[in-house]
């Protein structure tokens, strides 16, 4: 039986990483942060010098609590540029998602109430990534 073994790795996966408000981890508030169910970047850390870790990067969720979704609706720092204003005369119906919730929400921005995405990519994110890796002790 031992040839079934061979090749098998000591893998840990976590899902969610980061802390969340709501949509079963989905919707995450902070990318710099670990959840607090896993601890923190250092217990994170050494779960690492014993097993390979797989985790879910969720980088086109937000939760509307987030820092930078509150950047966005005061239109200042980073996560003013981080989110997408959809028209809500555009029409959508093509756009199929495992959720109840509406697709589209409203806001109250500096600039009036606008119509949002709930799970669009926050834009500028992605160029952010490369800067989360100092927050991350490997």
């Amino acid at each position: 039986m031992h040839f079934l073994l061979k090749g098998c790795h000591n893998l840990r996966a976590h899902s969610p990483l980061f802390p969340y408000s709501s949509d079963d981890g989905f919707s995450v508030i902070d990318f710099k942060q670990v959840s607090p169910e896993l601890g923190d970047w250092n217990d994170v850390a050494r779960l690492k010098l014993s097993f390979d870790l797989m985790m879910d990067l969720v980088i086109n969720h937000v939760s509307s609590k987030s820092l930078w979704f509150n950047q966005f609706l005061n239109q200042q720092g980073e996560g003013k540029d981080f989110f997408i204003e959809v028209d809500p005369a555009q029409d959508l119906s093509q756009v199929t998602r495992p959720r109840s919730s509406p697709l589209l929400a409203a806001y109250q921005t500096k600039a009036g109430e606008n119509m949002y995405g709930q799970p669009l990519v926050p834009i500028r994110l992605i160029l952010t990534l490369p800067t989360l890796q100092f927050c991350w002790p490997w």
